[in-house]
């Protein structure tokens, strides 16, 4: 693409995307493009309240990081995917997370079940009646550092969401994510961060990618609940590397295309992180990423290019569309509105040769 084509394009992206601020209201959001191999093609953009490189929380894009360490260490032998839990844990944290009648079902978790999200394993923030109770706590106003380590305690007396042999489909625990820490680091013999340094941070030279542990950091972008405000600050340096991380745009769009160049992993590793496993009509999981569907026709039936990547529930996006071969990646800083940022994507999309 080039000349008078990309100035059209360009322009009709910039006015697609003020379209878009316009109707869902998007006080505080970024998005950057990037075309895939040999295409050199790349836009950004910010609404009023957001600078285009401005870090915001990545929420469940922490998976992201976490599956190309989990197969950067697969590939030099520190752990097997298909080897269980158990006896990477404490053992009192097995049982007090065991939440079947039945000890060796929990037993027979394996690690790449916490990374597609089939282990059965309750949410450790779900309480009774209630779903997506992390959004609901950094949601309201009652702000105050939360002790993670006493909710997984007390996770396994949470209903299981499933047997973990033979399991129907993915459902995804923040739970497994934090097990995911555990795993790495205990396979590993370092910490979480220092992963994330060596093997992430360092070699794609990423400047905005942070853990978020000061309440008075104002640098991340503002997390809005509809057309609230969220300066729930306290909470959310409480969730650790699961669910803190900060990180921008162009960081972000450095990892994604990186996670599927195979340049955090041997690129034959590739094909383990897709191996899909079904939550919905519309979505399948596999390590670190999903498989998003189109709908079409009354929304009974898939259609289309699939898009594969990441949406978090704080709005963040690591998108790739497998027709137009393009990475997206940003934030809308809108809680628990997921389709969003899957609507921004097609609709832009759809603009670019």
């Amino acid at each position: 693409m080039g000349g008078a084509s990309e100035i059209d394009t360009s322009k009709a992206l910039s006015n697609a995307w003020q379209q878009l601020v316009r109707e869902h209201k998007l006080k505080a959001a970024a998005i950057q493009i990037h075309g895939d191999l040999g295409n050199d093609f790349s836009w950004a953009a910010a609404s009023e309240y957001m600078e285009i490189n401005q870090p915001f929380f990545i929420g469940e894009l922490t998976e992201l990081h976490l599956a190309a360490l989990v197969l950067k260490l697969q590939a030099r032998g520190k752990l097997d995917l298909d080897s269980p839990i158990y006896n990477l844990l404490p053992e009192n944290l097995s049982i007090s997370l065991n939440p079947w009648p039945k000890k060796d079902l929990f037993e027979k978790i394996t690690i790449k079940q916490l990374f597609n999200h089939t282990s059965g394993l309750p949410d450790l923030f779900t309480t009774v009646g209630k779903k997506n109770s992390f959004y609901e706590l950094i949601s309201k106003d009652d702000d105050h550092v939360l002790k993670t380590d006493t909710y997984l305690n007390q996770s396994g007396k949470l209903k299981p969401i499933q047997s973990p042999v033979n399991p129907k489909n993915a459902v995804h625990s923040f739970t497994n994510t934090f097990l995911q820490v555990l795993v790495l680091e205990k396979s590993s013999g370092k910490r979480i961060g220092a992963l994330v340094e060596e093997f992430q941070n360092r070699p794609l030279g990423f400047s905005q990618t942070y853990l978020y542990s000061d309440p008075h950091d104002r640098t991340p972008s503002t997390l809005f609940f509809e057309e609230k405000e969220i300066k729930s600050y306290q909470l959310l340096t409480s969730f650790g590397f699961p669910g803190s991380m900060v990180s921008s745009a162009q960081d972000t769009m450095s990892l994604l295309r990186a996670f599927f160049h195979g340049h955090l992993f041997p690129p034959e590793l590739i094909p383990l992180s897709r191996e899909w496993v079904p939550e919905s009509p519309m979505l399948e999981r596999g390590l670190g990423i999903e498989k998003y569907s189109q709908k079409k026709f009354l929304n009974l039936i898939t259609d289309g290019a699939p898009m594969i990547g990441k949406v978090s529930g704080t709005g963040a996006f690591a998108i790739y569309d497998t027709e137009k071969k393009l990475f997206f990646t940003g934030s809308t800083n809108q809680v628990l509105r997921r389709d969003l940022p899957k609507i921004i994507v097609r609709m832009l999309a759809k603009l670019i040769p």
